[in-house]
């Protein structure tokens, strides 16, 4: 895309429902990507590990959203945020 925008008040949600692994979101643009809303990732409450947010752009990129990485019963260490500009 030419330019991504995620506005504060917009959601997106990639969890695990019961159990399982959380899923990817990617927000990626050519020229400017603005991520202020927020991302769930999360792994399932029942078992499952969290997910992958990656925000970036190959110009400019505004990363001021929050993203919830976490799993209830997973690997200590999970879920994965990357920026990259």
């Amino acid at each position: 895309a030419q330019s991504v925008v995620m506005l504060p008040e917009a959601e997106i949600s990639a969890r695990a429902t019961a159990a399982g692994d959380g899923g990817q979101v990617v927000l990626w643009s050519d020229d400017y990507t603005g991520f202020f809303g927020s991302i769930n990732t999360m792994g399932g409450l029942e078992g499952g590990n969290g997910g992958f947010v990656e925000t970036s752009s190959k110009n400019n990129l505004q990363s001021f959203g929050r993203w919830m990485l976490p799993a209830q019963r997973g690997w200590p260490v999970n879920g994965c945020w990357i920026r990259i500009m």
